[in-house]
C-alpha cells in the first residue's frame, strides 16, 4: 500500500523557516541489545482508532519523540523544534487511494522481569485473520504518531527499545487496516504472547 504524508495547509506557509534553521538530520545511535528478551514483555492494548487518514508529525527523520505540544496535550504543535535537531511539523499520514483505512493502536509495553529486556521498533506486529505485517506507516511514543519516508522508516525499525526492570513504555503506530470488515486483531511485539483487541471507529 502507497501511503501519503502532507503538511497540514497553515504549516506550509512556514515551512522555509523549518528548512533554513533546522539542525542536519541525525540517525539514531546504535543500541545494545539488553540481555533480556521480548518473550518477558506484558503488552497491554490503550486505545484504537481507524481512520482514513491520522495526524502525525512530519520531518522528524528518524526521530520518534517528538516535543510537547506548546499547550500540552496530544495535539501537534504547526512548527517545533528537538534538541535533538530535526523540525518537526504538523502533517497527516493516509492511504494514496483515500480508501485504505489506517488503524491506530496505542499500547503500553510492560516489564515485569528482574532484569532490562528490549525489543527492535520493526519487532511489533499487527496480525489481522491470516494476515501478519509489521510494516507500519507512523510510529511514535507515547500517543503522538510520526511519520518517514521508506528509507528512514527501515532505519527506524532498527531503533532498539529497552525497557528497565518493573518498567514500562507507551507507543503507538499506525498500519493499513488491508481486512476493512475485520472486527478483532492482535498485536504481538517480538516473541511475547500476542493480545487479541476489538477494532472499532469504523
Amino acid at each position: 500500500m502507497q501511503v501519503t504524508r502532507h503538511l497540514l495547509p497553515s504549516t506550509a506557509l512556514v515551512l522555509s523557516v523549518a528548512l533554513t534553521t533546522a539542525a542536519a538530520p541525525q540517525t539514531p545511535p546504535k543500541q545494545a541489545v539488553a540481555k533480556g528478551t521480548s518473550s518477558q514483555l506484558k503488552v497491554t492494548v490503550n486505545a484504537v482508532a481507524v481512520a482514513t487518514k491520522f495526524v502525525a508529525y512530519l520531518g522528524g527523520r528518524t526521530n520518534i519523540s517528538p516535543p510537547d505540544t506548546v499547550r500540552g496535550g496530544e495535539g501537534v504543535p504547526l512548527i517545533s523544534f528537538s534538541d535533538k535537531g530535526p523540525a518537526f511539523m504538523a502533517g497527516e499520514v493516509g492511504s494514496k487511494d483515500e480508501k485504505t483505512k489506517l488503524i491506530k493502536v496505542t499500547f503500553t509495553v510492560t516489564n515485569a522481569a528482574q532484569e532490562p529486556a528490549s525489543f527492535k521498533i520493526g519487532d511489533v506486529r499487527l496480525v489481522v485473520g491470516a494476515d501478519r505485517s509489521n510494516d507500519f506507516t507512523a510510529v511514535g511514543y507515547d500517543s503522538k504518531l510520526c511519520a518517514m519516508s521508506d528509507p528512514d522508516r527501515k532505519r527506524v525499525k532498527e531503533i532498539v527499545v529497552t525497557i528497565p526492570p518493573a518498567g514500562a513504555r507507551r507507543l503507538s503506530y499506525a498500519f493499513p487496516l488491508l481486512r476493512a470488515d475485520a472486527k478483532r486483531a492482535e498485536l504481538a511485539v517480538g516473541s511475547s504472547t500476542p493480545v487479541p483487541f476489538d477494532i472499532n471507529g469504523k
